[in-house]
């Protein structure tokens, strides 16, 4: 067979084409954990959707460092005590950068409740000036937003009924 080409200078003859059937993870590097545990205000593993639903605890992360997604983000795990908090719901908190983190990206792992939702962080710079950079957040029990990543896969749920085996997810934003 033949192809024809067009001529009316639309053509491309340096174009290929590749198809990619693998691609490989290249780990974070130099990363700093923070430590957030003196926000935690909430226990994931209790009415997370305020309608009693629940991570089930015993799925949960034992206490420590764990590398996450396919960048192997690094993430401190305050592990599951029953009568003490584990996450932060988050309500206009701030924290402070220690002081010999350098970096430009900053990677939350989450996830929401009754939905996804798009909304907001604010970084405020040596300057004094507030700079705001939006990002979505999937819910736990679904994925609509294409950029977040599943951190945490669990195959099922707590309910006041008990297990319920609806997947639920925490996810990394970047």
């Amino acid at each position: 067979g033949s192809k024809s080409r067009p001529v009316n200078g639309q053509e491309c003859p340096g174009q290929k084409w590749m198809y990619v059937s693998q691609t490989i993870p290249i780990p974070v590097e130099n990363a700093t954990p923070l430590d957030l545990s003196s926000l935690f205000n909430a226990n994931c593993a209790k009415d997370f959707d305020d309608d009693g639903k629940e991570y089930a605890a015993e799925l949960l992360p034992a206490a420590g460092l764990r590398r996450l997604g396919s960048d192997q983000v690094p993430f401190n795990f305050p592990g599951n005590q029953p009568d003490k908090n584990n996450c932060v719901l988050a309500a206009g908190q701030q924290f402070k950068l220690p002081a010999n983190v350098n970096g430009d990206t900053l990677y939350l792992l989450g996830a929401c409740a009754k939905g996804n939702h798009k909304t907001r962080i604010g970084f405020q710079l040596t300057n004094g000036r507030t700079d705001f950079r939006p990002f979505e957040l999937n819910d736990w029990n679904g994925k609509n937003h294409a950029n977040d990543e599943i951190g945490l896969d669990f195959e099922y749920r707590q309910t006041p009924a008990g297990r319920n085996f609806i997947p639920t997810k925490m996810w990394i934003v970047q």
